[in-house]
């Protein structure tokens, strides 16, 4: 409440004083509760992102130079073995003249597996 002296001057009371100064040092605390929220996710957002953002840029460069290594090492692979069967004569006869004997004795299951093959052309 409100008192007035003997000079007309207007002063509040204690208590309302007591409660004015609560009240504003809650809303006080609460803005700045709120701006250091803000503030503290805006700088985590933009460091954390950037970093996020060039770790998943590494780690995809990463990957893409691992998958060509890998496609390279098995062309390079079936090159050899392509190769090594283009050269033999018996290979060269069976695509002429395609026989029973060339398949029993040069197309093993096992030869596929060692060279890590499912299919081998022939033209």
């Amino acid at each position: 409440m409100f008192t007035i002296n003997n000079r007309g001057e207007i002063f509040m009371t204690k208590d309302k004083m007591v409660r004015s100064l609560r009240s504003s040092t809650i809303c006080m605390s609460a803005i700045l509760f709120v701006v250091l929220i803000f503030s503290v996710y805006y700088l985590l957002n933009t460091i954390m992102m950037d970093s996020i953002g060039q770790l998943e840029d590494r780690r995809v460069r990463e990957n893409v130079e691992r998958t060509r290594n890998s496609i390279a090492h098995d062309a390079a692979n079936l090159a050899s073995v392509a190769q090594d069967w283009a050269v033999w004569d018996d290979t060269y006869d069976f695509i002429e003249n395609p026989n029973e004997y060339y398949i029993q004795n040069n197309l093993h299951e096992d030869g596929f597996l060692n060279m890590d093959l499912n299919l081998i052309p022939m033209c």
